[in-house]
């Protein structure tokens, strides 16, 4: 039977010494985490779908489709998320919306208003009301949500609008702001 050297097994050890250094350095990378953040996007139409002549109704969905979603990126398994809302700001008062999924609070307009570009918006929100869902690789997929508004003349017009996501993770509040637009 053959043994190998004490030379043979001191140059083995010699080499193996590098690849536990190199191994050690690992974990202190991994612990440098990117911080969350949202990654969303919201659909949302003006459309006279259901109305009588002359109005039209928002719709605003994340379905999770591919082209409309909510999710929170970056999540470590042991972060606190306690709060998730998503909201959309419409340079028009006095809307009322429905929920359609079952996920989330009755749509509620904020009290204060918002101005961007000197032009007054009224944002309108919603809490999510089921169990966060616990991350998958990192992310966080927001169960789908669905409003639509009641229908309105005064929706005939173009309106601006803005959806925006947030969240609160081991106490800190997140937002993420989409682009204003008109419809």
């Amino acid at each position: 039977m053959n043994q190998p050297s004490r030379r043979k097994v001191a140059a083995g050890i010699a080499w193996s010494i590098p690849a536990i250094t190199v191994g050690a350095a690992a974990p202190a990378v991994a612990a440098s985490q990117v911080s969350p953040s949202i990654n969303r996007s919201f659909y949302i139409t003006r459309s006279s779908s259901g109305c009588s002549s002359g109005s039209r109704r928002l719709t605003v969905d994340s379905k999770n489709d591919g082209t409309s979603y909510y999710q929170i990126v970056n999540v470590s398994p042991t972060s606190s998320v306690t709060a998730v809302y998503a909201s959309v700001d419409v340079n028009l008062s006095g809307l009322s919306f429905t929920t359609t999924t079952g996920n989330w609070s009755a749509v509620q307009q904020d009290s204060q208003t918002y101005s961007y570009n000197g032009v007054t918006y009224y944002r309108y929100f919603a809490k999510l009301q089921v169990a966060i869902p616990a991350p998958v690789n990192g992310t966080i997929t927001v169960p789908s949500l669905s409003w639509v508004s009641n229908c309105t003349a005064s929706l005939s017009n173009p309106v601006s609008v803005n959806g925006r996501g947030m969240v609160t993770i081991n106490g800190q509040d997140i937002e993420q702001v989409g682009p204003f637009r008109t419809l």
